[in-house]
């Protein structure tokens, strides 16, 4: 699965980090950094501290495996799945169970960038 899946993975990646990115960029940054030149351009960078996170394939695999086992191909639905039965967990492969917002999160930057329909592909 992946390696099929892999440049899906990649966009959704990048999706998920622009959409974080411009989250954070709010704040004005011309008033924040005037003392730097006005054609200096600011990256943010990912740190390699912090939380992991939740695997690719473990979300994208438990919308796959929903409708096997009967369950509405629904946000929250798939959620209640994680949620409620341990050898669906496992199978998806998930070492922790993820939150509501992360499995709305994860539908929305599909949707919104197109990957549910590259995946049926």
């Amino acid at each position: 699965m992946g390696k099929s899946f892999s440049p899906i993975e990649q966009e959704y990646v990048r999706a998920r980090f622009k959409r974080n990115k411009q989250n954070c960029l709010d704040i004005d940054q011309e008033e924040l950094f005037s003392d730097l030149p006005k054609n200096t351009r600011f990256e943010l960078m990912r740190s390699p501290k912090g939380r992991k996170g939740i695997s690719f394939f473990s979300l994208f695999k438990s919308f796959l495996l929903a409708p096997l086992l009967y369950v509405e191909v629904m946000v929250s639905s798939v959620h209640f799945q994680v949620v409620g039965n341990s050898d669906f967990r496992t199978v998806c492969g998930f070492s922790q169970i993820p939150s509501l917002k992360t499995f709305e999160r994860f539908d929305q930057i599909m949707i919104e960038n197109g990957l549910w329909e590259k995946a049926r592909q």
